[in-house]
């Protein structure tokens, strides 16, 4: 007869010895505990975690560098942070690598700036336009 059917069959769920049941596997004749398993699998589960989450961090850092550097520029020649989210809405709209491109020339600025404007509602395109000739004013002169 099963020794697990056994000693089930002597002890109530009350007693000590269901705790011992619950954490053991039958398996070929063998008692196994069931601990080890679920240690493992857990040390798997959270090595698995640490490598995600590393990994997220490493990506996240290789795509802010470019994102950061602007700022960094941009805050150092006095760009109201207003602008600095103009600048990026047409850096973005242009596919362009980093909004760095436009700080590099005036004839870049207005050339982006152009293509920017001409797809934005009218209502928008006055404001955005100011904003833009301010900009241009001030990191160019």
């Amino acid at each position: 007869m099963n020794p697990l059917l056994l000693m089930l069959a002597q002890t109530s769920p009350d007693q000590p010895h269901w705790q011992h049941v619950r954490s053991i596997w039958y398996w070929n004749g063998k008692l196994y505990s069931v601990w080890p398993v679920l240690l493992g699998f857990a040390v798997l589960l959270i090595l698995i975690a640490v490598l995600y989450v590393r990994r997220l961090h490493q990506l996240r850092q290789l795509q802010s560098l470019p994102l950061a550097t602007f700022v960094q520029i941009a805050t150092a020649l006095n760009i109201a942070l207003t602008d600095q989210w103009l600048l990026l809405r047409i850096a973005r709209h242009d596919a362009l690598s980093t909004p760095l491109t436009l700080l590099l020339s005036p004839t870049t600025l207005r050339h982006h700036a152009q293509h920017y404007l001409s797809s934005i509602a009218v209502w928008r395109r006055t404001r955005a336009s100011r904003r833009l000739g301010a900009i241009e004013q001030m990191v160019f002169g």
